[in-house]
């Protein structure tokens, strides 16, 4: 049986160049603060209630994967996919009750994705992608969302 936890921890410890991937990865309440995992596949993943806060996840495909009440407060998502279009139906990740302060989500893909309570205090979305969201009793203190599609996004307030 695989444990996502050592594959994890071996790319880590050898500071790996290649991409990790990880289909499926049951990675509950893994504690990995400013990890370094650019690029990283993780569709399907289990993460809830992780501790990622500050981790680097720019250019990422996490399509599929459960991050509820996990910690991304301090996060780079830039360009991170937590979505994957297929022809019949998108393919979205769960970031319920998320702590999102302050990440950066520039030019992420967060089509349909579900961020009901998530706290994205002072998180930045600029050109970001939150079409069809579910952004109900989410905290938008200071949230960036210039140049960002919010077309159907549900839980937004009126934008000027």
């Amino acid at each position: 049986m695989r444990n996502d936890y050592e594959i994890i921890e071996k790319y880590l410890k050898e500071d790996s160049k290649g991409t990790l991937e990880i289909e499926n990865a049951q990675l509950s309440g893994i504690k990995i603060p400013g990890a370094k995992l650019c690029g990283a596949i993780l569709h399907g993943a289990n993460l809830i209630g992780a501790d990622l806060s500050g981790v680097d996840l720019t250019g990422a495909k996490i399509s599929g994967a459960n991050f509820t009440g996990a910690n991304l407060s301090g996060a780079n998502l830039t360009g991170v996919q937590f979505c994957q279009l297929s022809r019949f139906t998108p393919n979205s990740s769960n970031l319920t009750g998320v702590n999102l302060t302050g990440a950066n989500l520039t030019g992420a893909i967060l089509f349909s994705v579900e961020l009901r309570g998530a706290n994205l205090t002072k998180a930045n979305l600029s050109n970001a992608n939150i079409s069809f969201a579910d952004l109900t009793k989410a905290n938008l203190t200071d949230v960036d969302l210039s140049s960002s599609d919010v077309i159907g996004a549900i839980g937004l307030p009126q934008l000027k």
